[in-house]
């Protein structure tokens, strides 16, 4: 028995619909994002450039101390670092970094090896110099990069460090005091370029 010719013809409908959806598609070029939403992730893009002088190998050295600290180029919205402590023979201390852009804000990433990580929203940021905030964090809650005229990073670490110790006085009882303002300055020089 032959089929209806109107019943191949509504059989082939959705596949014209299906071709002419597709044409239509390819001729339509992808839409531009609002300006708001374009200026945003230029923003955001730009928003690292501030930081291009951490990019590179940073070193200290003091006694049986050396501490290093290594900062990638800004790509894709972030930097990504690392630091790594060795004390004589033995790692005392390794830490992922990473500085990137989240909701529109700059954001240094701590993550210290076996420690939860901690985010610091940029308090300030410029050319040489940027200053980051986290001050629910236990220590540091701040923690600022400068590079120097004679090109050396100076890296400051400050917040409380926990309650201080409770003080007897004339031997009756323990008193609670504030927590104990710390500081820590260290200076890095930058690592020869090897060949």
């Amino acid at each position: 028995m032959k089929e209806p010719q109107w019943l191949a013809a509504v059989a082939l409908l959705p596949v014209g619909l299906l071709l002419t959806a597709c044409k239509a598609n390819e001729a339509a070029p992808p839409a531009a994002p609002p300006p708001h939403v374009a200026a945003r992730f230029q923003a955001e893009l730009g928003a690292l450039d501030a930081l291009q002088f951490l990019v590179g190998t940073w070193r200290r050295e003091d006694g049986e101390l050396w501490h290093q600290e290594v900062w990638s180029e800004p790509r894709g919205g972030r930097m990504v670092g690392h630091a790594h402590l060795v004390r004589g023979a033995r790692s005392v201390f390794t830490e992922a970094l990473a500085i990137r852009s989240m909701g529109g804000v700059v954001v240094y990433v701590a993550t210290p090896e076996d420690e939860p990580t901690t985010l610091f929203p940029a308090a300030e940021l410029r050319s040489g110099y940027a200053r980051f905030e986290a001050p629910e964090h236990d220590f540091p809650q701040v923690i600022e990069y400068r590079l120097t005229e004679d090109g050396a990073l100076v890296v400051r670490l400050a917040g409380d460090d926990g309650p201080a110790e409770p003080e007897t006085q004339h031997g009756h009882g323990d008193h609670d005091h504030a927590p104990t303002r710390r500081e820590v300055e260290m200076r890095f020089e930058r690592a020869p370029q090897r060949p």
